[in-house]
């Protein structure tokens, strides 16, 4: 069963990889709905609980941004904001929250974001080794559509948070160790605009 969910993907022009695999497998012995994207972003497989749908993806155009602090990006495009604000109280890490706190004496060179990249890894807090962002993207259910709006937020040394999925734990905020950085993604309203706009500092609304 693992082998043909590959065929198909390779078929298509895309690559699972075994976790993948496995996460199929185990969605059509339990009769539950999961969705996989294949290395690459442009295949996409749907189990639900009576057919398997397997589709090309038409994937937004590659996208890269600096973060400002203190500034926020608004784009209705993805329909979100991301914000960088200077805090003294940071905020505790947790998984599947939308707003955390990074040391700010972590960061190598100017914090920015982008898209999600095949290969970006990281050593999310409460893992003890290195883990593939796309394994835990699959793990939490994430589809392509979500992978494809939602930012990375990096440094020079690579990516340091993914909303809503994981931390990088040299980023964690320890009490007393100096100035954190609130980073927070909000959802905005229904409407798109196909845009980015930028604010920074306190002076502009």
């Amino acid at each position: 069963l693992k082998r043909a969910f590959r065929t198909v993907a390779r078929v298509l022009g895309g690559e699972l990889n075994y976790r993948q695999t496995v996460v199929l497998a185990s969605s059509i012995r339990d009769s539950s709905s999961v969705s996989i994207t294949a290395e690459g972003g442009s295949v996409e497989i749907v189990c639900d609980e009576s057919l398997v749908h397997a589709r090309l993806t038409e994937l937004p155009s590659p996208f890269r941004h600096p973060l400002e602090v203190p500034g926020a990006i608004e784009s209705d495009e993805f329909g979100w904001t991301l914000s960088a604000t200077p805090t003294d109280s940071p905020t505790p890490p947790l998984r599947s929250a939308l707003s955390t706190s990074i040391d700010a004496a972590a960061i190598r060179g100017p914090l920015y974001f982008r898209g999600f990249e095949p290969g970006d890894a990281m050593r999310p807090i409460g893992f003890p080794h290195r883990r593939k962002i796309s394994d835990l993207m699959t793990e939490a259910k994430m589809t392509a559509a979500l992978r494809a709006r939602l930012p990375v937020v990096c440094d020079l040394q690579g990516p340091m948070w993914v909303p809503g999925l994981c931390l990088d734990g040299r980023a964690r905020p320890e009490v007393g160790s100096g100035q954190f950085i609130e980073l927070q993604l909000t959802e905005l309203a229904a409407s798109a605009r196909h845009n980015v706009r930028e604010t920074t500092g306190s002076s502009e609304t």
